[in-house]
């Protein structure tokens, strides 16, 4: 396994000494997760430079690092050197700073450079009580290193979104092969991407979740750690009859809130969650999955978990009537009329339990109210929403009356 590293290389071409150091260890890491593409590393390292010009040599792995993003800057503020020239070397994947410092100098540096290879994802499981009112939510995050080096005791930050990034410089042509002979050692140039090779779309803003815990992280291997969990959020059970969206049947929904009262409260990243009843025996019973997007502090989450099986609606159009019609002379047609409509909508609840049941309904406006059993919120301008409480073992009916303008094409 070949591993980064820093090394000191002295020559005797106005460079002191003749000794080369061993690579020097990482005393800290940060892992900047974007995606498969992009990874931003930070790693310190402890170094010892002499007065006059000093060379440092920084290697990678085959095909791992972007050598033209490869950068060393002091942890700590000072005035005592500064990097006069780097190159890049062909062959041996290393990248060489001269640096001249105006006396001997200690003390940790930072090196940062874009990295290929690593990925992540989230999933979270969640555990409601018997009454479905509270749940348990645990947030795993999968994180898989295809690179060929161990980053151990990282910090890993997870950035939910995808930055722009401008066209780099391919390197497969200077890197793949030593130089031919005769060839100077140092190579660095440029070649234009190929048509559609650079597609990441830009962004303004964007969230960073980072683990609470360092993580190691071996080659070719992926660590599932928890990264959010909360032993009681509030949760919301209803149902939701809406033949646009879910279809006929009525769908079974649970919200919550990602706030701070609940034990959340910062960004959530997308994922796949997985619902789980447990009874008064502590047995669990899958009551669904369903996947979210990114989701801001104090956003509520609202969950599709199936088909209810104890709620049923029946929707119908029990009478209609038609008038004030507008003849046009010159075509002998109707075009323009007013038509009454008047809806029968039947909720039954045949749990145990009772339910709250959100049934939406769409009118293609103009449209005017004459009648409703019950009150109802306007949604949009084609839609309304009525929100019914059912007893166990009951029914409620909704019924309604509108008038609707219709105009012939």
């Amino acid at each position: 396994m070949f591993a980064t590293g820093l090394a000191f290389l002295w020559s005797a071409l106005g460079y002191t000494g003749v000794e080369i150091s061993s690579a020097i260890e990482r005393t800290n890491v940060t892992l900047t997760i974007y995606g498969p593409s992009l990874t931003l590393v930070e790693e310190e390292r402890k170094v010892a430079l002499s007065k006059g010009m000093n060379k440092v040599v920084f290697t990678w792995p085959e095909g791992d690092v972007e050598p033209d993003t490869i950068h060393i800057e002091s942890v700590k503020p000072q005035d005592v050197w500064s990097v006069r020239r780097a190159s890049l070397r062909a062959g041996n994947r290393s990248v060489v700073w001269e640096i001249e410092s105006a006396k001997e100098w200690s003390g940790p540096v930072r090196v940062t450079y874009y990295l290929k290879g690593f990925s992540w994802n989230f999933r979270y499981e969640a555990f409601t009580d018997p009454n479905e009112a509270q749940m348990e939510l645990i947030g795993w995050a999968g994180i898989t290193n295809n690179t060929e080096e161990a980053y151990r005791n990282a910090r890993v930050r997870l950035v939910l979104g995808s930055p722009r990034l401008v066209p780099s410089l391919r390197r497969e042509a200077v890197f793949s092969a030593p130089p031919p002979k005769g060839a100077p050692e140092v190579l660095y140039r440029r070649i234009e991407p190929e048509e559609g090779e650079f597609q990441q779309e830009g962004f303004s803003e964007y969230s960073m979740f980072t683990l609470k815990e360092p993580e190691s992280l071996e080659p070719s291997e992926t660590r599932q750690a928890v990264a959010v969990r909360s032993p009681k959020v509030t949760l919301k059970k209803y149902y939701v009859y809406d033949p646009r969206t879910y279809g006929e049947r009525v769908a079974m929904l649970y919200e919550f809130k990602n706030s701070k009262e609940n034990g959340l409260g910062e960004p959530l990243p997308n994922g796949v969650i997985r619902v789980f009843r447990r009874d008064e025996a502590g047995t669990l019973a899958l009551l669904g999955e369903a996947t979210t997007g990114l989701v801001s502090s104090n956003e509520d989450v609202e969950l599709h978990l199936g088909t209810a099986v104890n709620v049923l609606v029946d929707r119908r159009l029990v009478d209609i009537q038609r008038f004030n019609e507008v003849i046009d002379p010159e075509k002998k047609r109707v075009v323009r009329y007013d038509q009454t409509e008047q809806y029968r909508i039947s909720v039954r609840n045949r749990g145990q339990k009772q339910a709250e049941v959100r049934v939406v309904e769409y009118i293609t406006p103009p449209w005017t109210m004459q009648e409703s059993s019950h009150k109802y919120e306007k949604e949009a301008a084609d839609r309304i929403r009525f929100t019914v409480a059912v007893a166990p073992n009951a029914e409620e009916v909704i019924t309604y009356k509108v008038v609707r303008r219709i105009v012939s094409e």
